[in-house]
């Protein structure tokens, strides 16, 4: 009985694993869309992401992004069914949660992926997110404009906080040290040496845009959360934090993007405030 146990136990391990383990894959921490009143209810784009996930095909889930907004952007959004939205809701949660390629600039093996549709995926859904009229989309699906609110909040952040890990910090003073060990590691090798190389060149590319991206990202990021909650600087805080934004970022963050204005001033208030007319004076003081 004990070896039967223990072949049934090894045969479902098997099994398991050619199913493939999607919570290897997709982000724990993030909320699903179940969470914000979305019915569970997968549709057929929204299915094959999870599928593709499940499967570990970390390259084949990102091939499916492109044509997924292509067919977004075709699509009559006057005439959108509630199916048809319900399905986006989900996908967005599928990218938002699938993780980045990793590079290994140490390795002489070459990158196993094409290019960097994952970074681009991750900044498309932002603007997806960006965009949608709250209101329609609740008058659609019958979910309340809060969750969606929330929904649309919480994956934004998500976004940005995973493309602001990914960024490696000072990457470009290390590149001619690694050159040099490339050649050191895989003397007798230049086949790994040139693999080594275009690692690196990836990594830096992959950092170029990322510096890229967030600059937009971020003033869409703030100003969809001044749209959501206008009167409630808590709200808005609190999703900058989630973001991945220091209590010493976020002051700075709010002024290059939205700015002081009359719209924002609720934001100004206590702390951040003084920080800003902080930064003001001294700015003053070097003219």
């Amino acid at each position: 009985m004990k070896t039967l146990n223990i072949i049934l136990l090894a045969a479902s391990f098997i099994c398991a694993q050619a199913m493939g383990q999607p919570s290897h894959y997709l982000d724990k921490d993030l909320a699903k869309p179940r969470d914000f009143n979305v019915p569970e209810d997968l549709g057929k784009q929204s299915a094959k992401f999870k599928q593709t996930l499940d499967q570990g095909d970390l390259k084949g889930f990102y091939a499916l992004v492109r044509p997924f907004f292509d067919g977004m952007n075709k699509l009559d959004r006057s005439a959108i069914t509630r199916e048809e939205l319900i399905d986006q809701l989900w996908s967005f949660y599928f990218i938002c949660g699938a993780p980045l390629y990793k590079v290994d600039v140490t390795t002489g093996d070459s990158w196993p992926y094409d290019d960097n549709d994952d970074l681009s995926a991750k900044s498309g859904v932002a603007s997806f997110i960006y965009t949608v009229n709250i209101e329609e989309a609740s008058n659609i699906t019958g979910i309340p404009e809060r969750q969606l609110k929330k929904l649309g909040a919480v994956y934004f952040s998500s976004i940005i906080k995973t493309l602001r890990d990914g960024y490696v910090h000072g990457f470009n003073e290390k590149v001619d040290k690694l050159i040099e060990q490339a050649f050191v590691t895989f003397k007798d090798d230049f086949h790994q040496v040139q693999n080594n190389q275009s690692n690196i060149s990836i990594q830096q590319s992959r950092n170029n845009m990322i510096e890229f991206f967030i600059p937009t990202l971020e003033e869409e990021f703030v100003e969809m959360l001044v749209k959501y909650y206008p009167s409630h600087a808590n709200e808005v805080i609190k999703y900058i934090k989630l973001a991945g934004y220091q209590d010493d970022e976020i002051s700075k963050l709010i002024d290059r993007t939205v700015g002081r204005t009359s719209k924002t001033e609720y934001l100004y208030k206590g702390k951040i405030g003084r920080e800003h007319d902080k930064r003001a004076k001294d700015t003053q003081k070097k003219q």
